[in-house]
């Protein structure tokens, strides 16, 4: 670089702006004179410290606020080994737990490289390295491999540059990313709880969760909360501590009071507000019965004790928008009566227990046998697995002799 005095009169000068880390200089560090009409060569050196493009600008002047002349500086570094992986990430890492990942570091230059050192920019003990033994002399185009671990001690996020040194040379980076995560304490039965089809302002029959601690340390469940009010949990008192190995029950009940479909979770939470197990809830209300009967009612008139009538049919169609029912059990009940002898059921569409996707209906042919001649009205119930009422059909008839 020369610079060349056009004036007639003497420049004071001194230079400014320049980055020592990546760009060096033979000009004076300080004010320097520079006569009339006189030239005088100085030079420029790159030295960076990483691979990628440096940009910076080399200002002269009589103070650094006032100057005669810029100079415009940009270089690129590129480092004579490839990385692969460029970047390691070690994600979802449990607490405690190691993770590795192998990157292969190869020679891509013309010419022999020696890896004299590494290191990180900013120290993280999470993240250590196995790297063979150092200065590592690699002829062009051969490969080592070296190791990094990932031992997370919380859950915010870890990361750093790994940093690899050749003499006279640029340095390699490999960015390293790592997460924590909570390490599973808690065993839970179900993780999700589907109650199906409930009629509306009625509540379900209870579902049972049972959540038993997995770790060596003493639990501590402070609290369990479910975010929509239609789904209800019976629980111990809190906080409770579990060894490894006890647990407890949740009871669930759903008790919609909207024909819509509900989701939910409920959450089980240490004494310290951390989640440590979750589970889904869903079930839809229904403004009648689910399974809508046609006819909705079946008479049989009247028929002479110990004879049976011709059989009627009657078909039951899901009448829930999202919701499979299952149909698990068909009684005959009236709340001062004992009607299992007097109707039975036949020749069902498909045996019991009977799954129901929305929309979907069956067919069951009913009969009656009256056992004694008096009224044995009463209804036709469909309950689920649980218990449930999901469906009825009144049925009417009268025994006689």
């Amino acid at each position: 670089m020369q610079l060349t005095n056009l004036t007639d009169q003497p420049l004071l000068l001194q230079q400014s702006g320049v980055d020592a880390t990546a760009f060096n200089t033979t000009l004076p560090g300080g004010l320097f004179v520079l006569n009339p009409h006189e030239s005088a060569s100085y030079s420029m050196t790159f030295n960076p410290s990483r691979p990628g493009v440096y940009t910076n600008t080399l200002g002269l002047g009589p103070s650094k606020d006032y100057k005669l002349a810029l100079v415009n500086l940009t270089a690129e570094a590129v480092s004579p080994f490839s990385l692969t992986p460029s970047t390691v990430t070690l994600g979802n890492q449990p607490l405690g737990t190691v993770g590795t990942r192998k990157v292969k570091l190869t020679n891509s230059y013309s010419q022999n490289i020696t890896i004299s050192a590494y290191s990180f920019d900013h120290y993280n003990p999470n993240f250590t390295v196995d790297f063979p033994k150092l200065p590592l002399t690699l002829n062009p185009r051969d490969s080592v491999q070296f190791t990094v671990t990932y031992k997370p001690t919380n859950t915010w996020g870890d990361y750093t540059n790994l940093l690899i040194s050749l003499p006279h040379s640029s340095n390699g980076v490999l960015p390293l990313t790592g997460q924590g995560v909570q390490a599973a304490v808690l065993a839970v039965d179900s993780i999700a709880l589907d109650f199906g089809g409930q009629l509306i302002n009625t509540t379900s029959k209870s579902r049972t969760i049972t959540v038993k601690s997995t770790t060596d340390l003493p639990l501590v469940v402070g609290s369990v909360s479910i975010n929509n009010p239609a789904f209800n949990v019976e629980m111990p008192k809190l906080p409770v501590t579990l060894q490894k190995g006890q647990g407890f029950n949740l009871k669930v009940t759903f008790q919609p009071n909207q024909a819509q479909v509900y989701n939910s979770q409920l959450q089980i939470n240490t004494d310290f507000g951390l989640s440590i197990g979750t589970v889904a809830l869903s079930g839809e209300g229904s403004a009648t019965t689910p399974l809508e009967p046609g006819p909705n009612t079946l008479d049989f008139g009247t028929v002479t004790v110990g004879e049976t009538s011709k059989a009627r049919k009657v078909s039951f169609t899901n009448k829930l928008n999202t919701k499979s029912l299952t149909v698990a059990k068909i009684t005959f009940s009236y709340p001062t009566k004992v009607l299992t002898k007097d109707y039975s059921t036949s020749n069902l569409s498909q045996s019991l227990p009977i799954v129901l996707a929305p929309g979907q209906k069956f067919l069951v042919e009913v009969s009656f046998s009256p056992t004694i001649a008096n009224n044995r009205d009463g209804y036709m119930v469909l309950l689920d697995p649980d218990g449930n009422e999901i469906g009825r059909v009144a049925v009417k008839g009268t025994g006689s002799y």
